[in-house]
């Protein structure tokens, strides 16, 4: 029998029913990319208001990576901690923190982490578990997180890649921003996803900004480390490329001896 390329092959690439077949297909992955992008929150407002960050006590894995992967950690930390699913009760318990403002900080290098944030109840709630997973949480670590003011926004949230990405892109610039206003020169961010509500709620701390830095460099101090890092690689390379020029200098030299 058959496939369905061997029976076109002899078909020419600019023909009619080559032509309809590249639209239709063109046609489905636009509307298909255009109908996630509108879910995901494309063209939802960003409100911010002013309020109150909970916090409590944070247990959390980091990583430095583009913070659109942040997700992926989420989903690891909810099936450590059996909130995973579709009937997954992430919000309100599972947090994530991005560490730098995207500006100052190449997408690669930015730092941020993510766990439950305890209460009284849940840590109650999940003590057992943490006993009997305990080795899977060596690498883990605690913190206090305090209660301060902060900026909120509450966003569409889709769970995918385009979720991410606008998040990344829209809403944590206008969040940063107006942090920034509010007279916070390194801003973080802290953000909790609903999969029941289809809403991510995003806190931009407003005090005590030095508490959120975990275990980490500060915003300031990280951005001056990669900077530093970024000249000595520089000047390695000139370096380098200074040894090759006098080597090439020196053997068209002893070709002419």
């Amino acid at each position: 029998m058959m496939n369905y390329h061997e029976l076109t092959m002899e078909e020419a690439k600019d023909s009619p029913a080559k032509k309809k077949q590249f639209l239709v297909i063109s046609v489905i992955g636009i509307f298909c990319i255009a109908t996630g992008l509108v879910s995901a929150g494309l063209f939802a407002p960003v409100i911010i208001t002013e309020g109150t960050f909970p916090g409590g006590e944070f247990m959390y894995k980091s990583k430095t990576k583009d913070y659109a992967t942040s997700m992926a950690l989420f989903r690891e930390s909810s099936k450590l901690f059996k909130v995973d699913g579709l009937n997954g009760m992430w919000g309100d318990f599972l947090f994530g923190v991005f560490h730098d403002d995207p500006a100052n900080v190449p997408g690669g290098s930015t730092r941020y982490s993510v766990g439950p944030i305890f209460d009284k109840a849940t840590k109650e709630k999940y003590q057992k578990l943490l006993l009997k997973r305990q080795s899977k949480f060596a690498t883990w670590r605690t913190s206090k997180l305090p209660e301060v003011p902060a900026a909120i926004s509450h966003f569409p949230w889709s769970n995918g890649f385009f979720a991410s990405l606008i998040q990344q892109k829209i809403v944590l610039p206008k969040l940063l921003n107006h942090a920034k206003d509010k007279g916070v020169e390194y801003p973080v961010i802290v953000f909790t996803c609903s999969e029941q509500e289809r809403m991510c709620t995003h806190y931009a701390p407003l005090a005590n900004l030095e508490a959120f830095t975990l275990d980490k460099r500060s915003p300031e101090e990280y951005v001056a480390f990669l900077k530093e890092k970024a000249e000595k690689n520089e000047n390695k390379g000139f370096e380098f490329a200074t040894i090759v020029k006098g080597l090439k200098k020196m053997l068209k030299m002893d070709g002419e001896l």
